[in-house]
């Protein structure tokens, strides 16, 4: 349950929420109607920061005991507003905080009203049974849906929410909110500066006392301290303050670096009072350490193992346990169960823990398989028998005999391990290579593979996912098995490889028709040759097929419709992208009288209807006399000529351009009806 402290009541002159007092400076409702609401049983107010603990309301609701016929809410003050647009919907976007250490956005959407549009920074408010969102945004707040504003009450304009006072680095000023009542009118940031100011104010103040002070022993006049006039006088004498001892001093020092010598030969450690200190000071500190450690760990088993913690908190002991590790003894970390909390903290719902932990494993596991000494041991030198000069001299011949062949053997296994460890990787890249190249070749044998497919029955079209078009123009779509086929275009300089459905080959290779499709937007300057090379075989099929079609007499019985289906399957088939129809040859049927611009053929109706439902474009060619127009304000002609003359003759054809001249790129993208 909610503690009685945190509990939302009226106090004095403001607003007791969040465990602090909110001083209101302006109501917006009553503060009678708003106590009433406070006290009502079927609304329990916990505080912001309870909600924000829980990955969502429904095991918040469970941890408080909530029962489901109580609504849940919470109040927060407004610090930030933001509106924008999505998919022409308007969205408002808050960030609210308690006023003390949790902030949360807020986003609401439908219809928004002005109040709320208006609500300003500092405004407290009221949230019914909030909705958390499951992912938790780049900088770390919790996202609160809204979906009914009618969950939304603003209660009043809190007192003291103002922008910080202290300035950045670069001269800045500070964009914290601070609630100046309980903070002071600088944030956590700014304190340091802020108390720094008033010890300058202080310290120029103790000055000017001091300087007073002075002033007046200046003036004050000084009166002859008594003398003692029985005192006898004393006699001087020349000192010599060289040293005449030095030459021995040096003999004694030299003497000294010699027996440090001789005793380090021996093999004698000679303890000093700064090793013991030194020692000391090492073992000291690797004992704190571990008691830190202990702590910590403590501390991160009962933040896991609990229902809810504070996220802040958690993150910080897993960033002081990671500093930690590397002065820790092996079997120390060996025995405690840090790995197995680090392994269940990775399915955490807050991005920055789970990733803390992927380090903290890390360390762990680097740790524990370093093959270097342990650090965190002290370890002693025995110190050796006295033995004759001769052997002693041995000793220490072998003893640096030794030294040298470690130091050889390590730069050996070091560089063995380096050029073992080139060898795998070389290895492995070549082992890669060789399979991309064998995928390769056995794509090259591979001429078909059965497939599942969509078959569009309005279009008489193939494809392997279902298209979006025909999706939304409600065609009749049958998911099929069929067979993929794969074919290389015949052209050596493009050698492009596509595939065939069910045996519906594409009329031209698409790596040749995408370099068609980017070159129509652009003006060509070249040779028009290599262009009419390209269409050229495309062409002469359409040609061929469009003239069987006429002889066979396909067109003379055929209704419009059926006509224009024909036609349209012809330019799908070759594809056809773009398309221009003559205005006076082929659009109207009439060229004279008053009945021109209700005159559009039934056959360029039945085309414009039927090309709606592909990707080919539709434009219109016409001629305009420019001098006529000029001499006659009441002549049409041009664009508004063929959209009046659509628009007279009830005719749904979608025109995707008027020329008022046959463009530069009509060899390749236009054909007339």
């Amino acid at each position: 349950m909610v503690d009685v402290k945190d509990q939302a009541k009226i106090f004095k002159n403001g607003l007791m929420a969040n465990g602090i007092h909110l001083v209101m400076k302006d109501w917006i409702i009553n503060i009678n109607e708003i106590g009433d609401i406070l006290s009502d049983n079927s609304t329990m107010f916990i505080p912001m920061k309870s909600l924000l603990n829980y990955v969502n309301t429904d095991k918040c609701r469970r941890e408080l005991s909530i029962p489901r016929n109580v609504d849940l809410a919470i109040i927060c003050t407004i610090i930030m507003s933001n509106s924008n647009y999505y998919n022409d919907k308007e969205l408002l976007t808050w960030l609210c905080s308690d006023l003390q250490e949790s902030k949360c956005r807020i986003t609401i959407r439908g219809m928004i009203p002005p109040d709320i549009k208006e609500a300003k920074t500092g405004m407290a408010c009221a949230i019914l049974n909030p909705c958390i969102h499951d992912k938790i945004a780049t900088d770390g707040l919790i996202n609160i849906i809204v979906k009914d504003v009618c969950n939304i009450l603003l209660i009043g304009q809190v007192d003291g929410v103002n922008n910080c006072k202290g300035v950045t680095s670069q001269n800045a000023p500070c964009k914290n909110v601070v609630y100046s009542h309980e903070h002071g009118e600088y944030c956590k940031y700014h304190l340091k500066a802020a108390m720094q100011q008033k010890r300058k104010v202080k310290q120029s103040a103790n000055d000017d006392s001091k300087t007073k002070k002075t002033a007046t022993e200046f003036i004050q006049p000084k009166f002859p301290q008594p003398v003692n006039i029985l005192k006898k006088p004393e006699s001087f004498a020349l000192v010599d303050n060289k040293d005449k001892s030095s030459a021995k001093m040096n003999i004694i020092a030299n003497l000294g670096c010699l027996m440090d010598k001789v005793m380090s030969d021996r093999g004698i450690l000679k303890p000093t009072a700064t090793t013991d200190s030194a020692k000391q000071q090492n073992n000291n500190t690797k004992f704190q350490n571990r008691q830190e450690f202990d702590t910590l760990l403590g501390t991160l088993v009962k933040l896991s193992s609990g229902g809810s913690c504070d996220f802040k908190k958690l993150l910080g002991i897993l960033q002081l346990i990671l500093k930690k590790i590397p002065s820790i003894h092996r079997q120390v970390l060996k025995d405690c169960n840090l790995l197995r909390i680090c392994t269940k903290l990775l399915d955490h719902p807050s991005e920055c823990i789970a990733i803390e932990s992927l380090r903290i494993k890390r360390a762990l596991k680097k740790a524990l398989e370093s093959n270097q000494s342990d650090l965190s041991t002290p370890t002693f030198i025995k110190p050796q028998q006295q033995k004759s000069e001769s052997t002693r001299l041995v000793n220490n011949s072998d003893k640096v005999m030794k030294d040298l062949d470690v130091i050889l053997n390590t730069s050996s296994k070091v560089d063995h391990y380096v050029d073992a460890e080139k060898v795998q990787s070389t290895h492995a890249r070549m082992l890669v290579l060789e399979n991309m190249d064998k995928a390769e070749e056995l794509k090259k044998t591979i001429k078909h593979v059965n497939v599942m497919a969509s078959f569009c029955q309005d279009c008489n079209k193939w494809s392997e996912t279902t298209d979006p078009v025909c999706k939304e123009q409600g065609h009749t779509q049958v998911r099929k098995q069929t067979r993929k086929e794969f074919h290389k275009c015949i052209n050596d300089s493009c050698g492009y490889r596509y595939f065939s459905l069910n045996g519906q080959k594409p009329p031209l290779c698409p790596g040749i028709t995408f370099w068609i499709t980017k070159s129509f937007w652009i003006v060509k300057s070249g040779p028009i040759d290599l262009q009419i090379q390209i269409r050229a075989e495309t062409m002469d099929s359409f040609d061929k097929e469009m003239n069987k079609c006429l002889d066979d007499g396909v067109f003379d019985h055929a209704s419009p419709q059926e006509a224009a289906d024909i036609f349209v399957s012809l330019l799908t088939k070759y594809g056809f992208k773009y398309i221009a129809s003559d205005f006076d040859a082929t659009m109207i049927s009439m060229h004279s009288d008053e009945e021109i611009l209700k005159s559009v053929t039934p056959d360029f109706k039945a085309v414009g209807e039927r090309i709606k439902s592909t990707d080919i474009k539709l434009g219109v060619v016409t001629f305009s006399d420019a001098t006529s127009v000029e001499n006659h304000p009441v002549y049409i002609s041009g664009e508004k000529m063929v959209r009046l003359a659509l628009e007279k003759s009830n005719c749904t054809a979608n025109v995707d351009r008027v020329y008022a001249f046959y463009p530069k790129f009509v060899y390749i993208s236009i054909f007339t009806l």
